[in-house]
């Protein structure tokens, strides 16, 4: 199961980079954001915590400008419950997607 959510997370990631590639001009300046993504669980078990911050991933997306000047370093895009590990496991655990930073590449 959590092979399954790798691949997926990985795929996405590869999808959203190569359709961002594409819809920007060569020659116009990029807005580029680094995210963070990782899991985050309520528990008490420290190994899951430490497991959690080692598979956390960082990758940079051109964006609009709009979207560029909507948000700013430290603010959470994503924050999903995940309800089938809930379900399936008994986890209480959610994806988190932060800004990490923020450049204007030319």
């Amino acid at each position: 199961m959590l092979f399954v959510e790798v691949k997926m997370k990985n795929l996405l990631i590869a999808f959203l980079l190569v359709f961002s590639l594409f819809s920007t001009p060569a020659f116009a300046e990029r807005y580029i954001v680094q995210f963070e993504l990782k899991q985050a669980r309520l528990s008490i078990n420290p190994m899951s915590h430490i497991r959690d911050e080692i598979n956390a991933i960082e990758f940079e997306l051109p964006v609009d400008k709009g979207f560029y000047d909507s948000i700013d370093v430290g603010d959470l895009i994503v924050d999903k419950f995940r309800a089938g590990s809930f379900v399936l496991r008994g986890s209480f655990s959610n994806w988190r997607m932060s800004v990490i930073s923020k450049r204007i590449a030319k």
